[in-house]
Formats: structure tokens, sequence, C-alpha cells
């Protein structure tokens, strides 16, 4: 099993804007500067063999708000997986169970952040 601490990702909604010309989009900047950080934190990684289950874990505190929608961070992360070589690919083929969770914070001045669990299915 493989664990990884991420800081929060921006919303999926979040990820990317319209460009100038129709039907170009281009990563916002919130989530280019999420990419940034969570390169830095995150490791190479190696493929799993087979067919993985990726478990995210929301550890609450400042940077989460309740009012925010817990798939919204999906996307982003196994995006990052998948960059960071983790998985040969995100499709059904690869990544047949997606589980996330919210964990509310036992301090809430403390950051928030995403615990990311990838294990051999």
């Amino acid at each position: 099993m493989i664990e990884l601490r991420l800081p929060i990702p921006p919303s999926t909604n979040q990820l990317f804007r319209a460009g100038r010309r129709k039907g170009h989009f281009h990563k916002s900047r919130a989530y280019q500067l999420w990419l940034q950080e969570a390169n830095l934190l995150t490791p190479q990684g190696k493929p799993i063999d087979g067919v993985a289950e990726i478990t995210i874990e929301i550890h609450g505190g400042k940077g989460w708000t309740h009012r925010r929608d817990l798939d919204n961070t999906d996307k982003a992360v196994i995006d990052l997986l998948r960059w960071k070589s983790y998985l040969h690919d995100d499709n059904t083929k690869h990544v047949t169970k997606i589980t996330t969770e919210y964990i509310k914070p036992t301090d809430p001045a403390t950051r928030a952040f995403c615990k990311v669990l990838i294990s051999k299915r």
C-alpha cells in the first residue's frame, strides 16, 4: 500500500478556465499552484501492476469549508497520481474503486489535508 499526504486541491469546478479562443481551456492559477505544491510533496511513483483501489481521506481544518462537495477533490488527486506515475492510467482498466471520506478535524486551527491510499485490488 502507498500512502501520500497532499494539500487540499481546488474544487473540480475550479481546475480549468476558458481561454479567449472558443473551445480553448487552460489550468486555473489555483490549480497550477496546487500542482506545484503537491509535486514537491509527492515523490515519483512506480505504477501498480494490475488494478488499483484508491482511498482519499479529507482531513478537515483551515482551507476546507463544510459547504464544499466532497467528490470535487477526486479529479485533481487522481490526475496527480497518474502524472507522478502511481497509476498506468485512471480508466476502469486500471482503477476500479475510488472511496472518498471526510474526517472532522480534532483541532480546527490546523491546516486541512488530503491523505491518499493506493493499494492493489
